[in-house]
């Protein structure tokens, strides 16, 4: 959180020289790494957990986009093409189960997964 509190302090000092472009580009270089880091092991908290990551990235799109504190942000996310924190969640998680249904993970990944259908005989979803 402090590493993103120090590029939204950076984004702030520099939305008056840069324009849209840069600033996205400032955004994706001291931001979006540290909301990426690690995605799939804390994916899976509570939203309670996830709230202050947030509204910092929130505050981060609003800053890029040089738009009022109480702008929505929704359209400025899709203007600018970022994802929002659940979107790269579940880009990582596809991108993982991609690779585990192609067999292209490594070997230690690949024994901690399981195809549901190895462990039941029967199916386990209810499909009404």
């Amino acid at each position: 959180m402090c590493q993103i509190s120090g590029g939204l302090y950076a984004l702030n000092k520099s939305k008056h020289i840069l324009s849209t472009h840069n600033m996205r580009t400032v955004h994706h270089s001291l931001i979006y790494p540290y909301i990426t880091y690690g995605t799939l092991l804390w994916s899976c908290c509570h939203s309670m957990y996830l709230r202050r990551l947030v509204i910092l990235q929130k505050k981060a799109i609003g800053t890029v986009s040089k738009s009022n504190y109480n702008a929505h942000t929704e359209p400025l996310f899709k203007k600018l093409q970022i994802l929002k924190l659940k979107d790269i969640c579940t880009f990582q998680l596809s991108k993982i189960m991609y690779s585990f249904i192609n067999i292209s993970l490594p070997d230690p990944l690949m024994m901690m997964l399981t195809v549901n259908r190895r462990i039941h005989s029967h199916e386990t979803r209810c499909l009404h």
